[in-house]
């Protein structure tokens, strides 16, 4: 489950070996170069230019300019190593070689990240701004439950039954078609307190569990049809109040109720 929103701030100093001569004037100079180079979008240099800016970058790193303190903002459930590991530092001495839109990229291949902003604040910081997604459904999978989000994007992996809040589905490619389905539900207020889980078949239609009352199986085609259908009255009741039965309506408005075999006593 998401932890509580955290603000971290983790310093990665390091101990640059000053040159001579490397002094407020040649500090100003490269912290200048360096922030017009943050700014300018990134092209392909020529070798040339290219060796100079590794050059300028360990001038930098010399000047104390480097990155060597990196603040993360937002994260709940994202562990900072996967953050950190995901900046990747690796070789990069200052903002010069920092590619911003590659660690970006990185950053928001992690499951629970949905967007992020990098800010960096020369001479030496760099702040992460994380907006995380949040839990939508519950997907179960064998003996695990994964955490989706809206959009049907894994999250997480939970024990059976730590989570009991969300709604619960079931069946390959049930997390794609989720959210339609759910909105669909919510519009009925009586199915909605009734509903218990969601199942998924062939990838073509729902099946649909209901608490105290009926399960009902839903055409594949016109399903917020068949959800009306339910609440509608009826001579002899709504089929929503059918108990211990299960309800096909894969026809759509041809209604095949099957009574649930009463399970023997003793």
């Amino acid at each position: 489950m998401p932890r509580p929103a955290q603000r971290s701030r983790v310093s990665r100093t390091r101990q640059p070996q000053r040159r001579a001569g490397a002094g407020p004037l040649v500090a100003g100079t490269i912290g200048l170069a360096v922030a017009l180079l943050i700014l300018t979008p990134r092209v392909q240099l020529a070798d040339g230019v290219r060796g100079l800016a590794v050059r300028i970058d360990a001038l930098a790193g010399d000047a104390n300019l480097g990155i060597d303190q990196v603040e993360v903002v937002g994260h709940r459930s994202t562990s900072q190593s996967d953050i950190f590991d995901a900046v990747d530092l690796t070789g990069i001495r200052t903002f010069l070689r920092f590619d911003a839109a590659a660690a970006t990229a990185r950053i928001e291949q992690l499951p629970w990240v949905d967007t992020v902003a990098l800010t960096p604040l020369p001479p030496n910081r760099l702040v992460v701004h994380i907006t995380e997604r949040r839990p939508f459904a519950i997907w179960e999978q064998g003996a695990h439950d994964t955490l989706i989000d809206e959009t049907g994007r894994r999250l997480a992996m939970i024990a059976r039954g730590k989570v009991g809040d969300l709604p619960r589905l079931a069946g390959a490619q049930a997390p794609e078609d989720a959210k339609r389905l759910l909105d669909r539900i919510a519009s009925f207020p009586e199915i909605a307190a009734r509903f218990e889980k969601a199942e998924r078949i062939a990838g073509r239609r729902w099946r649909l569990i209901l608490r105290d009352g009926p399960t009902v199986e839903l055409p594949a085609e016109a399903d917020a049809a068949a959800l009306a259908m339910l609440v509608e009255p009826r001579a002899g009741g709504r089929l929503l109040d059918v108990d211990a039965a299960i309800i096909d309506l894969t026809v759509l408005r041809r209604v095949t109720i099957r009574k649930l075999p009463v399970p023997r006593r003793g």
